[in-house]
């Protein structure tokens, strides 16, 4: 492992792979790293079968997250899946493929006065992500990208679900309708399409090219290191990264955390970079005041 890196990304999930694969392929000389707290578990069977999904749960592959007990679940502890391993989430979850509705990117760009995270905005990135079977939307799907997408019924003619049809009129009986297949809303009804590939999940890091990029597996991340702020600025710069082994790899142009919801948040307030009064209460020095680890509205999953 090198003492330092153009960029350094925290965290394998879809996030880290995909930026670690276009930062190299845009600039093949960089010097990029992936630094992942869990292992390559790519020779696991599990990890590309597609029940293999629900077999890896609770495993060493799984933070394992609990959440505090929810007042609106009469007070019920829920498990929370999350990857410890090269690939993330994408190695435990099974393979369903869905953007989120129109109308919440909307919102961000209203709050942010930024259009660049309106749905039209983020569109194109969407439609470069994926590699979609149906090619009649040329609008809204993308066909050159490394995620394979295939509805249920496009996967394989031998997959028949008795209850499917019967269900179909249930719901239209009701006065539910096709949701519209442009990727925009999930309201009314839609084929499950889900990202496999001959057969197999398709994990991120199997779809992305990580050729050239340094993979560190079992390295867990404690906080990312900071300057203080350069003459003109108002926030210091993040530098390098602080292993919990004590050793430290620094970055000369960008750290990029991609450890999802939990982990990401949690890696700033070590940073102490946080709310005052949070980083406070914990005892850690204060060298950005924002906010962070707040807000999180969890979505609800019903099978």
């Amino acid at each position: 492992m090198r003492s330092w890196y153009d960029y350094v990304v925290g965290g394998s999930g879809l996030t880290g792979c995909a930026l670690a694969s276009r930062l190299k392929s845009a600039d093949p000389s960089a010097q990029v790293a992936i630094i992942e707290a869990g292992p390559d578990a790519s020779s696991n069977p599990l990890t590309k079968s597609p029940l293999g999904a629900f077999m890896l749960e609770q495993s060493d592959l799984d933070w394992f997250y609990k959440t505090e007990p929810q007042k609106g679940l009469h007070n019920r502890t829920i498990r929370e899946i999350n990857g410890r391993v090269l690939g993330g989430g994408s190695i435990l979850n099974y393979g369903g493929w869905s953007r989120g509705d129109a109308a919440g990117y909307e919102l961000w760009a209203r709050n942010f006065n930024d259009e660049r995270w309106s749905y039209s905005g983020l569109l194109p990135y969407f439609k470069r992500s994926e590699h979609y079977f149906d090619q009649s939307n040329k609008a809204a799907h993308g066909y050159n990208g490394p995620h394979y997408v295939y509805s249920v019924s496009a996967s394989d003619s031998q997959r028949k679900y008795p209850l499917r049809e019967a269900m179909k009129r249930a719901f239209f009986e009701q006065g539910a309708s096709f949701a519209i297949d442009d990727g925009s809303t999930h309201l009314g009804l839609w084929e499950m399409v889900e990202n496999w590939k001959d057969g197999n999940r398709q994990s991120c890091n199997i779809a992305y090219d990580l050729d050239g990029v340094d993979i560190i597996t079992e390295t867990l991340v404690h906080k990312v290191i900071t300057s203080a702020p350069k003459t003109g600025d108002s926030q210091p710069r993040a530098i390098g990264i602080k292993l919990v082994d004590g050793r430290v790899i620094s970055a000369s142009k960008d750290i990029i955390l991609s450890s999802r919801t939990y982990r990401s948040p949690q890696l700033l307030i070590l940073s102490s970079i946080s709310l005052l009064e949070d980083l406070v209460a914990h005892g850690i020095e204060v060298v950005s005041h924002l906010l962070v680890g707040k807000n999180l509205f969890d979505h609800m999953s019903v099978w």
